[in-house]
C-alpha cells in the first residue's frame, strides 16, 4: 500500500444523531374485512452514534511523498472504544494521474465477527466552509479501507490551501446501532404534521444583530434594484446551494465578492435571508406564496414548510387553485394533496380566476384533478 508517515495535527469529536431510513403506513381494517376504517402510519428510523473527526495538515505543498505514499491520522474511536479507524491521504494519488486519494481505513475492532455497516462523509474544510464534500456507505467485514482514488485534483486542493498552505480534512461517520418505530395517531392532520415537522427542524441560531447590523459581512447578495449585505459562513451553512454558489466562486477566483440572484423580488430574498439569519419572516402571511419559491430554489427546507403551512391555513375557493400550481411548481407533495382534496370537496372552485389558469396552461394538472375526482367518485 505505500509507507506511512504520521505527522498531522488532529483533534476529535463524538457525538450521537438518528437517522430516517424508512417511512410504513399501517391500515386497521373492520372487523368484516371490506373497508378501510382507520388510517394509521408509522416511522421507523435508526439510532446511529456518529464520529466526528478533524485532521489538520500544513505545508501541503511541500509534502514529500510520491505516488501510492500515504499519510495516515491518528487513531480515532467510538464512544465505548471498540472500534477504531484512521484516515489515509495519498498527496499525489495511489494511482496517480494528478489526483488525491482519500481513503477511511478501520484499524480495529473489539469483536468476534465484523459486519460494519456504515455511512459517512468527507469533506474539505477551509475558512470554515465545508468544499468538495462526498458520502459513501459501505459495509466493513475486514480490517481494510474504503474511499476514492481519483477524490479531487492536486492543482485545486493547492489552490484551496491559500494562502497559509493548510487545509482541514473531516470525517463524520455514522454507525447504526438499532432501529426504532415510532406510531401516529389515524387522526393526524396535515396541520399537525406540519407543526411536527418544523419542531423536528428547528434552528436554534441567533444572529439577527448581524441580520440588522451587518458587521463583518463578506458578500453582497443582490436581487432587482438592491442589495443586501450577508456573510459567507452562514449562507453556506444554512443553505446547500449558496454554499454552492459560493464554492464555485472561490475556485474560479471571483472577487466581487457578488452573488446576483435573477427571478426572485428583493422583498422575497429580504425575506428569506431574515430567515436564514433568525429562523423567523416578519409578514410571512402575506409572502408565503412568493417565498416557497426561494425555498425551493435554495433548499431550505424549513422555510418550505413555514410557508406551505401558511397557505394550508388560507386556502380558500378563491385561492386554491393558484395555491395547487404554486404546490405543483414547488414540489409541495403534501399540500397539493390537501388542496386537490379541497377542490373536490368545493366545486366552486372550478369557477375562479385561477382554475382557468389550470385549464388554459397546466395541461398535466388538469389531469391529475379530473383523476383524484374520479376515484373519489368511484369510492361513493
Amino acid at each position: 500500500m505505500g509507507k506511512c508517515i504520521n505527522s498531522m495535527r488532529s483533534s476529535k469529536r463524538v457525538f450521537f444523531s438518528f437517522l430516517l431510513v424508512v417511512s410504513a403506513a399501517e391500515l386497521i381494517k373492520s372487523e368484516n374485512l371490506t373497508a378501510v376504517s382507520n388510517k394509521g402510519h408509522a416511522i421507523t428510523h435508526v439510532k446511529a452514534e456518529r464520529i466526528g473527526y478533524d485532521w489538520t495538515v500544513k505545508n501541503f505543498s511541500l509534502l514529500p511523498q510520491d505516488i501510492g505514499e500515504y499519510l495516515e491520522s491518528p487513531v480515532f474511536r467510538n464512544e465505548n472504544n471498540k472500534v477504531g479507524w484512521t484516515l489515509r491521504f495519498y498527496p499525489r494519488g495511489d494511482m496517480g494521474y494528478n489526483y488525491v486519494s482519500l481513503f477511511l481505513n478501520l484499524n480495529s475492532h473489539r469483536g468476534f465477527k465484523i459486519d460494519l455497516k456504515v455511512h459517512w462523509q468527507i469533506s474539505i474544510i477551509k475558512s470554515d466552509i465545508a468544499r468538495f464534500m462526498t458520502t459513501h456507505n459501505y459495509t466493513f467485514r475486514t480490517l481494510t479501507t474504503y474511499g476514492t482514488s481519483f477524490y479531487i485534483k492536486r492543482s485545486q486542493l493547492l489552490n484551496i490551501s491559500r494562502p497559509d498552505d493548510t487545509f482541514t480534512i473531516r470525517v463524520e461517520i455514522d454507525m447504526p446501532l438499532k432501529a426504532i418505530t415510532e406510531s401516529y395517531n389515524a387522526t393526524d392532520s396535515l396541520e399537525d404534521q406540519l407543526i411536527r415537522d418544523l419542531e423536528k427542524g428547528r434552528w436554534t441560531g441567533y444572529f439577527g444583530k448581524l441580520f440588522e447590523e451587518p458587521k463583518f459581512s463578506d458578500v453582497m447578495i443582490v436581487a432587482a434594484n438592491e442589495t443586501f449585505p450577508a456573510h459567507k459562513a452562514i449562507l453556506a451553512t444554512r443553505s446547500p446551494v449558496f454554499a454552492a454558489i459560493l464554492e464555485a466562486d472561490g475556485i474560479t477566483g471571483n472577487q466581487s465578492n457578488r452573488v446576483k440572484i435573477e427571478n426572485l423580488e428583493s422583498i422575497v430574498v429580504k425575506a428569506m435571508l431574515e430567515f436564514i439569519y433568525t429562523d423567523e419572516v416578519t409578514g410571512l402571511e402575506t409572502l408565503a406564496d412568493r417565498l416557497l419559491e426561494a425555498a425551493e430554489m435554495f433548499q431550505l427546507s424549513r422555510l418550505k414548510t413555514m410557508c406551505e403551512l401558511v397557505l394550508y391555513r388560507g386556502v380558500n375557493e378563491n385561492n386554491a387553485a393558484n395555491f395547487l400550481i404554486l404546490a405543483d411548481l414547488h414540489r409541495s407533495e403534501r399540500l397539493k394533496e390537501h388542496i386537490m382534496g379541497f377542490i373536490g370537496n368545493h366545486p366552486a372552485v372550478m369557477k375562479s380566476d385561477g382554475y382557468k389558469r389550470i385549464v388554459e396552461t397546466y395541461a398535466k394538472l388538469l389531469m391529475e384533478i379530473s383523476r383524484a375526482q374520479g376515484l373519489r367518485d368511484s369510492e361513493k
